[in-house]
């Protein structure tokens, strides 16, 4: 049953009418409780065939031992402000085998969790090489306090969509996509000398158009180059784009007024940043990921899962449920993989890792349950 919950089925279409629904979450509960941890798991098996190129990202969990203001709806994001309070998940996913050899609850996202969660993973005997994350400097400072010679690399898509949001980009251009429809919708009506009412609103929307693209073609070419310099493949792709770059301020940015800050601003903490963003390139030998989108691939199946729930009892509950989460998705065999991960469908994380095709355990529960 606990294995069909965590698939989505509600408690109540479980217990059916033999069993109350209260009575069967209880056991659950119990039954979460007693599960062994990740790490402890990873103890266990002793994986020996990790690459070493960590991806470590966290997701926001609300609990009802927080106050809740609509308890009905789980926030994607805290900065929605849909809850005041909860807990943090860490987790990290090894790239190559993507197992996820350790993870963690806590009640803030800062240095003091990401340090625990390197510790963790450094008694786990881990071989972390490079790590990708977030452009935060406390995942930094954690990772290079266990793992002095690690390589980092930001993930660029997260770096991108921060420059998008200083300049406005996004907001920009759903602004002209929405003012391009309304035109389209008009149809021939303002070609015509009788529909003044037409030709009017025409005038309006087209005038509306041409001051956004005038007031923001500039930072959009900034963007476009920063993304193509950002997604270089090679060497060779990197010097085109920054010669590119280079000559725009040269000639395009002197013409700029009302981003002009902006830019500059953007500019210097991209100068900042650079040596951790180009790491994939500078090691190619390594595969070093340049994105988190595999963690978050599983942040988003959990968050299906959560989606449909009222929220956790307490920390506690939570702690649990995310810790069976992560141990199903350990033991679960991978279908979905594409391009070069396509060979690692048909067995489970952990069978990666590990080496041993016995790993799969049709009844994975019975195995991590805490022997008393």
């Amino acid at each position: 049953m606990l294995v069909d919950h965590l698939e989505g089925k509600s408690y109540r279409a479980l217990a059916g009418t033999k069993l109350k629904a209260n009575r069967l979450c209880k056991s659950i509960n119990n039954l979460l409780a007693n599960l062994k941890s990740v790490a402890e798991v990873t103890r266990e098996l002793n994986p020996l065939k990790y690459t070493g190129n960590y991806i470590v990202d966290a997701k926001f969990i609300p609990a009802k031992a927080y106050t809740v203001i609509k308890p009905s709806l789980v926030p994607r994001s805290r900065k929605r402000q849909k809850i005041k309070r909860g807990i943090v998940h860490i987790s990290g996913t090894d790239y190559q085998t993507h197992d996820l050899p350790a993870s963690l609850t806590c009640p803030l996202e800062d240095y003091w969790a990401y340090d625990l969660h390197f510790q963790n993973l450094k008694n786990l005997n881990y071989p972390l090489v490079s790590l990708t994350c977030d452009d935060k400097r406390s995942i930094r400072s954690a990772c290079f306090k266990h793992y002095p010679l690690a390589k980092i690399q930001l993930c660029i898509r997260h770096y991108l969509e921060e420059i998008a949001r200083k300049l406005k980009i996004r907001s920009v251009e759903r602004t002209i996509q929405s003012l391009d429809k309304k035109l389209f919708q008009l149809g021939e009506d303002h070609f015509l000398v009788t529909r003044p009412m037409a030709q009017a609103k025409a005038v309006r929307l087209t005038n509306h158009l041409a001051d956004l693209e005038h007031k923001y073609w500039i930072a959009q070419e900034f963007s476009e180059l920063m993304v193509c310099l950002l997604k270089a493949k090679t060497g060779q792709e990197y010097d085109v784009h920054s010669n590119e770059l280079k000559e725009f301020f040269e000639t395009t940015f002197v013409l700029e007024t009302k981003l002009r800050k902006r830019i500059i601003k953007i500019w210097k903490k991209f100068k900042t940043d650079q040596e951790y963003l180009f790491t994939s390139l500078s090691y190619p030998e390594l595969q070093i990921p340049r994105t988190t989108n595999l963690q978050e691939g599983y942040h988003s199946h959990w968050e299906a899962r959560l989606s449909s729930m009222r929220g956790f009892e307490s920390e506690e509950t939570a702690k649990n449920y995310l810790n069976a989460l992560v141990l199903k998705r350990r033991f679960s065999i991978l279908t979905s993989c594409r391009k070069k991960f396509k060979h690692l469908n048909g067995k489970s994380p952990l069978e990666h890792s590990t080496g041993d095709n016995s790993v799969t355990l049709k009844d994975w529960v019975r195995f991590c349950i805490r022997k008393e």
